[in-house]
């Protein structure tokens, strides 16, 4: 979460997690001035729809509490992890992009910035 809310830029970020001090203690940690923090509890319902996209980097076991998903659904799990996104993106018949999909264009980009840089 620091390291999203930290490169973030422009990008309107909202945190959806159980224990809204944690949250806020990050947000003090890192000195982020404008901060939207959600709490997640048992029972609640959760749309995600009209948000540009969601990265689960949570330890959450289950996601029930979602009813609608962004086009874009980005894990941060290992394929061979248990994933409660992607069981939800499964549910709700959501794109899901997981870790590995991702890691050639990291490790790319990462060779880019390094490249440039010497």
């Amino acid at each position: 979460a620091k390291a999203l809310a930290l490169s973030a830029g422009s990008m309107e970020l909202s945190f959806f997690h159980p224990s809204v001090e944690s949250i806020l203690e990050m947000g003090k940690a890192i000195a982020l001035a404008d901060i939207d923090i959600n709490r997640c509890s048992e029972g609640m319902q959760i749309d995600l729809g009209s948000y540009d996209a969601v990265v689960d980097a949570s330890n959450a076991s289950e996601l029930s509490m979602l009813t609608a998903l962004p086009a874009l659904c980005i894990d941060l799990k290992a394929e061979s992890s248990v994933s409660a996104l992607r069981q939800r993106c499964n549910e709700l018949s959501a794109a899901y992009t997981g870790y590995e999909a991702m890691l050639k264009n990291l490790v790319q980009s990462a060779y880019n910035y390094y490249k440039e840089e010497v």
